[in-house]
């Protein structure tokens, strides 16, 4: 499975005027103009019907998958995280290792080219809390859970149909297009991406501003 150190630190993230914090601790907003809380934290199982929900509403741009699909991988203790607001679940980000036994094509891909990394199988964020830093604190979990010594954290986005959106978040992060792929008997092109870690890297949101 995901090689993890464990929890995320203590400490709060600020991202683009949202508060990141570690499961158990919270934030409470004195008024509107305060910034939203995100508590990324493990997911659980009464909470995969609401995952299946939001995966379902996020097609083409992820694959439809039953509810069945994250039961299996949470009974493993796979890497599968959601980020809440106001107690309310508004994203999840599931993750695999290149160790995992998964016959997706563009896991396959990657792991035909390397040995070692971390891929987001899947990422979703509420339509409502978009640009609110829900999807960047969702991939800062992931780096800051990766063992140190993984090299990169790998990722596809669709070309066709487009994903501009994605594709503008991803480049931002720093990924960078390694390959494209013909999928779902040429019905979806996507673009393979990765981050590459250097030893002592930092979160994504903790890089200086200039």
């Amino acid at each position: 499975m995901l090689r993890l150190t464990g929890p995320a630190g203590a400490a709060s993230v600020v991202i683009d005027d949202a508060v990141v914090v570690p499961e158990g601790h919270s934030i409470h907003k004195s008024s509107e103009s305060d910034p939203v809380t995100i508590t990324i934290r493990a997911a659980r199982h009464c909470d995969l019907p609401t995952l299946q929900c939001m995966n379902e509403s996020a097609l083409p741009a992820v694959n439809s998958v039953p509810v069945s699909f994250f039961e299996r991988y949470l009974s493993v203790a796979g890497y599968l995280r959601v980020a809440e607001t106001g107690g309310r679940v508004v994203g999840f980000v599931q993750v695999m290792s290149a160790a995992e036994d998964y016959r997706s094509l563009n896991f396959q891909w990657f792991k035909a080219r390397y040995s070692e990394f971390v891929y987001i199988d899947r990422v979703v964020v509420d339509v409502a809390v978009r640009g609110q830093g829900v999807g960047e604190a969702l991939y800062n979990d992931v780096r800051r859970t990766v063992k140190p010594g993984v090299p990169r954290i790998v990722c596809e986005v669709n070309l066709r149909p487009l994903n501009a959106r994605s594709l503008r978040f991803h480049t931002r992060l720093g990924f960078q297009p390694v390959g494209t792929q013909v999928t779902e008997q040429g019905r979806k092109t996507v673009q393979l991406m990765s981050l590459t870690l250097p030893v002592g890297s930092r979160p994504l949101s903790d890089a200086p501003d200039d």
